[in-house]
Formats: structure tokens, sequence, C-alpha cells
């Protein structure tokens, strides 16, 4: 579990140890500057990674809540773009020095991204930018992802890999049904102590002759 970040949010990772391993990597993602010249770009909300192995699959998770922005006008809005680019650029570069770091170069990117419309500019921040380019399920737009599910803020997104594949299978959990309800407790009022948005999930398929086979060269 993260400490207190943006709006005093945090962010957890819970997993299921019969599956996947935690590898024991867990940060945030921030950026320092020299003491001399100390102005440098925050994320309102920290991304936290956590990274984990199924199999001999190695992977990092990067769960973020980027800034929607919108009551601040222009200055909130160009602030949503630019947290997706530098959050992209930072991965990717991480991506390509990985061999010789702690991070593992399979990266997948979960949460709220606040992206309204397939092809805005936000939508672009995420996707587009120089090779290799993060991809996501091409029906994810228009999976509702809030409680109304009536909004797509929620993504999935990775970098293309020959270590594993996408399934093809993915969706939201609508949770909402089946939430305790103290006796005469309004409707909706249950939906404010959970979450306005909802759990999603894909399916990816491991590589595994190659894992194993790179885990043989990597232990000689």
């Amino acid at each position: 579990m993260s400490d207190p970040t943006g709006n005093n949010e945090r962010m957890a990772f819970l997993y299921d140890k019969r599956t996947v391993i935690s590898t024991e990597l867990v940060c945030e993602i921030a950026f320092n500057r020299t003491i001399t010249n100390p102005n440098v770009f925050q994320f309102q909300r920290s991304p936290y990674c956590a990274s984990f192995c199924a199999g001999r699959f190695d992977f990092t998770l990067v769960s973020v809540h980027i800034a929607e922005g919108s009551r601040h006008g222009e200055f909130g809005t160009n602030l949503r773009e630019q947290e997706k680019k530098e959050l992209v650029k930072f991965i990717k570069r991480e991506a390509r020095r990985a061999q010789d770091t702690v991070f593992d170069p399979d990266f997948f990117l979960v949460g709220d991204f606040n992206i309204q419309t397939d092809g805005d500019r936000f939508f672009q921040a995420l996707t587009g930018g120089d090779e290799p380019r993060f991809k996501m399920p091409d029906a994810m737009n228009s999976l509702g992802t809030n409680f109304d599910q009536t909004k797509t803020f929620d993504k999935i997104a990775w970098i293309p890999s020959d270590e594993f594949e996408f399934a093809g299978k993915f969706g939201a959990i609508p949770f909402g049904k089946v939430l305790y309800q103290e006796l005469g407790q309004p409707k909706n009022a249950a939906r404010k102590e959970i979450s306005d948005h909802l759990p999603l999930w894909a399916e990816f398929r491991v590589t595994e002759l190659t894992n194993e086979l790179d885990q043989i060269i990597n232990q000689r």
C-alpha cells in the first residue's frame, strides 16, 4: 500500500500468492533535480509500482490516477495531458534500460487515466509518441468503468513484448448490486464508501519456454 498521495489517496496491490509472487520491488514514481535547480514536474498523485512473477514471467504493474483538471480550465486539462506524457516517457526509458536495473522491461499501466473520448489528445498522450507504443484492448474505449457504466475513464495498457500475449478477454466487474446496505441507509450511500469506479480485468498468456530459457541463461 502506498503512502498518502494527492487528495490523501492511497494505492494498493492485492494478489493471490497461488498465481503470482512479489519480487519485492515496490516504489513510487517521482522526479528529482539539483538543489540549485529544484523546479521539476511532479504528478498530482504519484504512480505506484510493484513487480511480480507469474511462473517464470516477471512484470511490473504501475497503478495511476491521472489528474482530471477540468475545474481548473486550460491549466488543468493541460496537466492531464502532461501527466500521461511524462509517465509514458519515463516507462519507455526504464523499459529500454531494464536489463541492468531492478525494473523488468514488461510494464502494465492500470488505473484511472481520465480518457473520455477514443482518439482524443488524452488518448494520444498514452498511446502515441515514439516506438514502442502502449496498446490496450481495441474495444476498451467502449467499456463503461464508472459506477453507472457511462464513462470510459479507466484503462489497462502495456508495451507489446514477445514474453506474453493478450488473450483477447477483458472486462469490468459491476459490483454495485452486492454492496452491503445498512437498514434505513439511503439507496446510493454505500457507493460513497467504496469507489465510483469499477475494477477492470484482462487476461494474458505467458510465453513459458522463452522465459525458462532466459532464466537458465541468466543464472549462468
